[in-house]
């Protein structure tokens, strides 16, 4: 059963996908095409917003948060009867931003970072940040970084490409580790600031009890012969259609399980 509410104008220009849901739909590409393609152009040019994730009052609170989490792993290990759940602190801690866009929100994070570390009983315990992105422009940009040398030179930053979309492995440009979950000796802090928007997902509606979902549908202004033109996100349009969920949408009962609760 269909329920139309288009909340997009009604089918103008050239259609190239309707009725489709969200996670397959060409939105995606269209977006990784344009990261690729303009690279760090896509923030000076004002394509893509960052000051509200990259300030220096967001940086410096998440940067509080992370100090304060590893320094209770360090309480944890000094505990009496402590097991092998805090830090060691023979073995770095790892802090890893996913989709590190700018740079601007590592350098303010490590500059305060940087300085409760270094007056705190953690001093001694070293500390890696590592940027990535799946683009190699953007990685090569903050390598050559003016603002970022100092940390380079610290040895507390280093860069690796990551595609959250598929990638299970960091491989460390500049020290040549390999950072995986298994092999981390101490916990890892993950930071995935204005990333998981450019990742795949479903989008769903509830309305009177009802669950609904939200299918999309693509025109563009002009024929688009080649989808992969990184100017072609500029052109189009998208517009929904609700349609009623009446038995679980996912073959995964805990997905669906999930959507029940929000009913």
């Amino acid at each position: 059963m269909m329920e139309n509410e288009v909340t997009a104008p009604e089918e103008k220009g050239v259609l190239l996908e309707e009725n489709c849901r969200l996670s397959e739909s060409l939105i995606w590409g269209f977006q990784r095409v344009a990261y690729q393609a303009n690279g760090i152009e896509n923030w000076r040019q004002g394509t893509l917003p960052y000051y509200v994730t990259c300030n220096p009052f967001i940086a410096a609170a998440y940067a509080r948060v992370v100090f304060a989490f590893f320094r209770d792993c360090y309480e944890l290990m000094r505990a009496p009867g402590a097991d092998a759940a805090g830090l060691r602190a023979d073995q770095p801690i790892y802090i890893v931003e996913l989709g590190s866009g700018t740079g601007r929100f590592a350098h303010f994070f490590l500059r305060e970072f940087a300085r409760l570390h270094d007056h705190s009983r953690l001093k001694t315990i070293p500390y890696r940040y590592v940027m990535t992105d799946f683009t190699a422009a953007n990685i090569s940009y903050w390598r050559d970084h003016e603002q970022l040398q100092p940390f380079i030179e610290a040895g507390v930053l280093d860069f690796a490409s990551f595609d959250v979309e598929k990638d299970r492995v960091l491989q460390l440009q500049l020290s040549g580790q390999t950072l995986t979950p298994e092999q981390a000796a101490n916990p890892i802090a993950v930071i995935a600031n204005y990333v998981f928007d450019s990742v795949p997902q479903d989008l769903f509606r509830i309305e009177n009890g009802k669950l609904y979902e939200r299918l999309s549908t693509i025109h563009s202004s002009q024929p688009e012969p080649d989808l992969t033109d990184p100017e072609l996100i500029s052109r189009i349009e998208i517009s929904y259609h609700n349609e009623l969920v009446e038995h679980g949408p996912y073959a995964s009962d805990s997905f669906n399980q999930v959507l029940h609760e929000y009913q």
